[in-house]
């Protein structure tokens, strides 16, 4: 009993030595630009002609345009909300994001954008918070939403993005 004890200890001290390594290796800030492909499942309401209201997630993967480091691989998650008008009139989509990486540690977003159907929708994206090596973070990037018709799947494109944890 007493090893396994022990065993125990060892194993959780290794963790948090691991898990504080890890935050040591990203920077405090930084910038970065990526693209987010993705694939949306939901709802689709339709309001009255030409005008439909859709709601459910956007979820894929993130890569870097640098090929490593801030949100290179993450997994995306956003619910959200999409208010579409098909005639051509300029739409809304709000949602949020929550980003795992390989660690398990999460970065959280709130974002908005506005545009025609199925785009582009010119929006901002803005970090609210994180676990792990990205707790308290802040930051925001642009970005730029299109849905490749008549699929449900599309990408985004980050721009200007910058990070900073406390």
């Amino acid at each position: 009993m007493h090893s396994l004890r022990v065993m125990l200890v060892a194993a959780c001290l290794s963790g948090a030595a691991m898990s504080q390594s890890q935050a040591a290796d990203l920077p405090k800030q930084g910038k970065f630009t990526a693209k987010f492909g993705w694939y949306a499942v939901g709802k689709v309401f339709e309001l009255e002609k030409d005008h439909i209201f859709w709601v459910g997630e956007f979820s894929g993967t993130v890569f870097n345009d640098s090929g490593s480091g801030f949100m290179h691989m993450v997994s995306m998650v956003c619910p959200g909300s999409n208010d579409i008008h098909l005639d051509g009139q300029q739409g809304r989509a709000d949602g949020y994001c929550v980003m795992t990486d390989k660690d398990g540690d999460k970065l959280y977003s709130v974002w908005s954008c506005k545009g025609p159907f199925p785009g582009p929708c010119d929006g901002d994206n803005k970090f609210t918070g994180g676990t792990g090596k990205y707790a308290g973070i802040t930051g925001s990037n642009r970005f730029q939403g299109v849905t490749t018709a008549p699929t449900s799947s599309g990408y985004s494109t980050f721009m200007n993005g910058a990070w900073q944890l406390p």
